[in-house]
């Protein structure tokens, strides 16, 4: 397989070989004993486990952002916000997902710890595979929209002692499952 994927992209085995580790470490191909790698699916028991560990990292994620987000971080996220529910008005899903992801991915380094950003990486690479693979993807964003941290404007007023309460309430309670 890494010699034939060499061979079509014109490179050494080597990328191809760091490229299917990283593959494999995110979960999204998996090794068939002894006949090479195959794309791994998921069961709607794995959906709902990831949307659980992510949801359970992103509180942690937005309690530190709301402690260290400036007011330019906060516009930002209520600038990714307000595109994701245009697209999703206009019925572009797959530019919905983008923003969605790029919110996200604003909490994440908004939070600015090195540990949860790494943990967090391989679950949107299954996040990223889940949106561009599911049937239902209009209803799945819809429902994982619901499930995002607080808005900008809920970690601005939040007061500090009651952030890590209303991050934690606000994501479990808002979260419906995919599957």
């Amino acid at each position: 397989m890494e010699r034939d994927l060499a061979a079509e992209f014109n490179v050494s085995r080597l990328p191809i070989r760091e490229a299917l580790r990283m593959l494999r470490q995110e979960g999204l191909i998996r090794d068939r004993a002894g006949r090479g790698s195959e794309v791994s699916g998921l069961s709607p028991k794995d959906v709902e486990d990831l949307f659980d560990v992510r949801q359970s990292l992103e509180v942690l994620a937005c309690r530190l952002a709301a402690k260290r987000a400036t007011e330019e971080d906060l516009a930002h996220l209520q600038g990714l916000l307000n595109e994701a529910d245009r697209c999703l008005a206009k019925g572009s899903i797959l530019e919905a997902h983008r923003a969605n992801s790029e919110f996200h991915d604003a909490i994440t380094r908004i939070a600015n710890n090195d540990f949860l950003r790494s943990a967090l990486e391989p679950l949107q690479g299954r996040m990223h595979w889940l949106f561009r693979h599911v049937s239902d993807l209009p209803e799945l964003i819809q429902n994982t929209a619901t499930s995002t941290p607080p808005s900008p404007v809920a970690i601005r007023t939040v007061p500090p002692h009651n952030r890590r309460r209303t991050s934690a309430s606000t994501a479990s309670s808002s979260r419906r499952s995919p599957a």
